[in-house]
């Protein structure tokens, strides 16, 4: 194993070499030193919204927050036990989810045009307004039929309340503004504050909700922010880690795979597979100097 600093260490770094099990999952030190350098900017996401909402961090902000605690498990097991991913007006998945929710984030914003207030009290006006919809309809009438609907709506119930949302946004926006950086330690702050949307183990959706207001900002803000914060261990990070051979599996979690076998919620080899897929990219960050992943 690899030697990471001590004063500190992100928690989801911290969580990875908990779990680490190379008997079932490794990370392939020698396969991240021979892999090319990509022809890729290597800072984070860029821009991913337009328009008015992607220009002003009074709008993207409380939006971005809201939105990631939504960006979780987009598949469910049919009667037949055959894997039904979640779609949205013909888009699959995350993004299926994403078009949707701002549909509906813009609709709730529409609705606050006439109050005689600045941009951010607006937004927090149209998350309210967005609450008691979900309150009275649930989540159905945002998302359709999606997966986990009632989970869904007590995480945006916790989400959309107005004063924990004006603490989050107003604790990442001094954060941006005054110190220009963001990283794990914010991302452990919105943990404690929404742990029902941003609790887990690996911290992967608030890392996550980080990547997305730092691109944001970077590119509309005339200001680059720092970040530091690992990889985002959700499900589709290891098919690629393992195709370029950053990562191996045991012959018997190889087979589970193969066999489409299910892998159940923070069973030894789920741990496993987010342990490796985490330190593999500690490991190629540092490969391709990437400035990320470590405190």
């Amino acid at each position: 194993m690899k030697s990471y600093p001590t004063e500190f260490i992100n928690p989801a770094i911290q969580a990875a070499l908990d779990d680490y099990n190379p008997a079932i999952a490794r990370v392939n030190y020698d396969a991240i030193e021979k892999l090319e350098v990509p022809d890729l900017p290597t800072n984070g996401l860029g821009a991913t919204l337009e328009g008015e909402l992607g220009a002003n961090p009074d709008r993207f902000v409380p939006y971005f927050i809201t939105m990631n605690s939504m960006n979780f498990k987009f598949w469910e097991l049919d009667a037949n036990k055959q894997l039904q991913r979640y779609s949205y007006n013909g888009v699959v998945g995350a993004l299926g989810m994403q078009t949707a929710f701002l549909k509906a984030w813009n609709e709730a914003y529409a609705e606050q045009q006439d109050v005689d207030c600045s941009e951010f009290e607006q937004s927090l006006s149209a998350a309210e307004v967005l609450r008691a919809k979900v309150q009275e309809q649930g989540v159905e009438f945002i998302f359709g039929n999606i997966p986990n609907a009632e989970q869904r709506k007590n995480i945006l119930l916790e989400v959309l309340e107005e004063r924990r949302l004006r603490f989050a946004c107003e604790h990442i926006m001094i954060r941006c503004e005054s110190q220009r950086q963001l990283d794990s330690l914010d991302a452990k702050f919105l943990a404690k504050l929404m742990p029902q949307g941003y609790g887990d183990r690996y911290l992967k959706k608030a890392q996550l909700t980080l990547m997305f207001i730092k691109g944001q900002w970077s590119a509309t803000q005339n200001t680059d922010i720092e970040i530091d914060v690992s990889v985002a261990a959700d499900y589709q990070e290891p098919k690629v880690m393992r195709h370029t051979g950053a990562i191996e599996y045991s012959e018997q979690l190889a087979e589970i795979v193969k066999n489409l076998e299910m892998i159940e919620p923070d069973s030894e080899y789920e741990r496993a597979i987010r342990s490796a897929t985490v330190l593999a990219g500690v490991a190629i960050a540092k490969r391709f100097n990437a400035k990320q992943f470590v405190v």
